[in-house]
């Protein structure tokens, strides 16, 4: 499920980096149980930061600034402000 939802993440947004994506996880993760989330910026350590919300993670990593990608000095994907991709 985590590698699942890091690769969807990565096809919205290539431009994430590791800490990146541990940011998205941690913040959309959904609390679970009746486990105390007090430790460590609100982890539990039962279940860690919850249940992966990969809808909410996806969204998140869409949701980053714009982005180009580009190889070998050519730009062959760009992502603007608004949810739309050019290929070029």
């Amino acid at each position: 499920m985590v590698t699942g939802t890091i690769a969807l993440m990565l096809s919205a947004n290539p431009c994430l980096g590791f800490n990146d994506i541990k940011t998205i996880f941690k913040n959309t993760a959904v609390k679970i149980g009746p486990y105390p989330y007090t430790h460590a910026g609100g982890r539990s350590w039962q279940t860690g930061y919850g249940r992966i919300d990969a809808a909410a993670a996806v969204q998140s990593a869409m949701d980053q600034s714009s982005f180009t990608v580009t190889i070998n000095g050519n730009t062959l994907l760009q992502r603007g402000e608004s949810d739309t991709y050019s290929a070029i």
